[in-house]
């Protein structure tokens, strides 16, 4: 928006008809302020509307989520690591050999 109507002073763009907004001062409009339960909340400090958004996503967190469970996660820990102690014995005996190669048996 470039241009401000000299007549109302409504915004407008570069190339927009003149008196398009208000055909050159040939209509008034008064000003008027309307008070909506709807505009009223919308008017609530930040942090009011950012804890009341926080509250509900907590509330639908928790209805539709199961329980976290520390035990559970111990477990699949325990699992990794026997995993990963099982998949390395083949690179274990391999150095273990290259060890009794460089000592000349």
């Amino acid at each position: 928006m470039d241009f401000v109507c000299q007549h109302c002073g409504a915004l407008k763009f570069a190339g927009e008809t003149p008196g398009l907004c208000c055909l050159s001062a040939s209509i008034i409009l008064k000003h008027f302020s309307v008070q909506s339960p709807l505009l009223v909340t919308f008017k609530m400090n930040f942090s009011c509307a950012l804890f009341f958004v926080f509250a509900c996503l907590s509330v639908f967190a928790m209805a539709s989520a199961a329980p976290w469970n520390p035990f559970k996660e111990l477990e699949r820990a325990g699992q990794r690591v026997r995993d990963a102690v099982i998949s390395a014995a083949p690179a274990v005996a391999t150095v273990g050999q290259a060890a009794a190669i460089a000592r000349g048996g």
